[in-house]
């Protein structure tokens, strides 16, 4: 084959993209000790684009699965810089991330939005470079306020558009502000949302560091920390392409060992997030760990297994006085754990399991905030009831300072802001709009 060959390129393009990942991510996990926030999503931008040029002239999945992983840091950038619940809620949107390709001058507004959002003391998270944040072009982050920005690199309207994309997009953003503001919301389908008080455990990181600590160490490329009584983390080198080694011997072992102790075994895999990746979950690359671990986390070539027994997270324990349990009812449904406080039924969604099965979450301390959350919850119990409409809102959670915002280009192309008068405090009505210079 000859050099410079269209053959030979494409041989060099996983090596050349796989380059650009790990710079990204060395220059990620610098931040904030070291480097910009900003100047790092300028260089994610230019690989997306660069990426997605590519794609648009040769499609192949090398390249497609570039502009996945690409995305991926995005998610970590996110996860470092912005609360759970501002993700868990800013992802739901029908859609998928902008193609960053042909939007040259629109991108250039939103940076030169951001850069503004920097100098006032927020971190800007540009949502496009991101599988997870849908919602809004840039959500900045305060530590007393946090403002989702639709940038539209055009002049303001004569009026604010009660139909079409804008208004969609408008109507979506202030929902999911005023959810996270009051953490309470009747959205346009109809859906009512509550955010209930309630505390979720932290990872466990220090048996992810003996899990590491013991994988080299390891002659079979297996280490292993135990989080407590048959629930394990494993960290496995990832065998040679060349090798004849599928699965080394002290993780057929383990699975062995797992399967005749467990009741009710599983098993999770830290890859599944960076192939889907998931608001419910923190992303393996935002982990305290070196930049060359958080690399080989997303080439694949570090696997980090969770083995546990899931049986472990069912307890039945009284609550002053009164009744409460968790039963693991099915581990594959969309709500496989039922709590009962009291004649109450409260069915979890799969977000706990996921904590347990792709991060360092204990099912340990998983059970501890389940059990104290249903404290917690005691005194809203009618609310778990299927006739149940309302709930007094000093029992809700404490929500956050979130507002939605659209920013427009002034005539001299300054952005300028078109903010609800009742985000700003002044008037009630949310029909009610104020254009003014940030």
């Amino acid at each position: 084959m000859r050099l410079g060959s269209p053959a030979a390129a494409i041989e060099r393009l996983p090596d050349e993209f796989r380059l650009v990942r790990a710079r990204l991510v060395t220059e990620l996990s610098a931040l904030p000790r070291q480097g910009s926030v900003l100047e790092f999503q300028r260089h994610l931008a230019e690989a997306l684009a660069s990426g997605e040029a590519r794609l648009s002239a040769a499609p192949d999945w090398a390249t497609r699965r570039h502009i996945h992983l690409l995305r991926s840091i995005g998610d970590a950038l996110a996860w470092s810089m912005l609360p759970m619940h501002v993700i868990r809620t800013l992802r739901r949107h029908p859609g998928a991330p902008s193609a960053l390709r042909g939007q040259r001058d629109d991108l250039a507004f939103v940076f030169a939005v951001a850069e503004k959002l920097s100098v006032s003391g927020f971190l800007p998270i540009l949502c496009d470079l991101t599988h997870l944040v849908r919602v809004g072009d840039i959500v900045a982050w305060s530590p007393d306020r946090i403002l989702i920005l639709e940038c539209k690199n055009s002049p303001m309207p004569d009026r604010v558009p009660t139909s079409g994309r804008s208004a969609r997009q408008r109507t979506r953003g202030e929902e999911r502000a005023e959810y996270l503001a009051r953490s309470w919301v009747e959205e346009q389908d109809g859906v009512v949302r509550l955010a209930l008080p309630g505390g979720w455990p932290s990872p466990n990181w220090r048996a992810l560091q003996r899990a590491l600590a013991a994988l080299n160490q390891a002659p079979d490329g297996v280490g292993v920390g135990h989080m407590g009584i048959r629930d394990w983390l494993v960290a496995v080198r990832k065998p040679e392409a060349s090798s004849d080694v599928e699965v080394p011997v002290g993780l057929r072992r383990l699975i062995a060992r797992g399967g005749s102790r467990f009741k009710l075994p599983a098993m999770g895999l830290h890859s599944e997030l960076i192939d889907e990746p998931s608001e419910l979950v923190c992303s393996p690359l935002a982990y305290p760990v070196p930049a060359e671990v958080r690399e080989q986390l997303l080439e694949g070539s570090l696997l980090l297994i969770r083995m546990v027994d899931l049986a472990l997270l069912e307890a039945h324990v009284l609550i002053r006085g009164q009744s409460a349990r968790l039963e693991i009812t099915d581990p594959e449904g969309m709500f496989p754990i039922v709590a009962t406080l009291g004649t109450a039924k409260i069915p979890l969604s799969f977000r706990h399991l996921s904590s347990i099965l792709f991060s360092p979450v204990s099912i340990r301390a998983m059970r501890q905030s389940l059990l104290s959350n249903l404290r917690r919850w005691r005194p809203v119990e009618e609310v778990f009831q299927a006739d149940t409409a309302q709930i007094p809102r000093h029992l809700l959670a404490t929500g956050d300072h979130v507002s939605y915002a659209t920013v427009f280009k002034g005539q001299s192309g300054e952005p300028v802001v078109l903010t609800r008068a009742s985000d700003l405090g002044l008037a009630d009505s949310t029909g009610v709009y104020i254009l003014h210079r940030p």
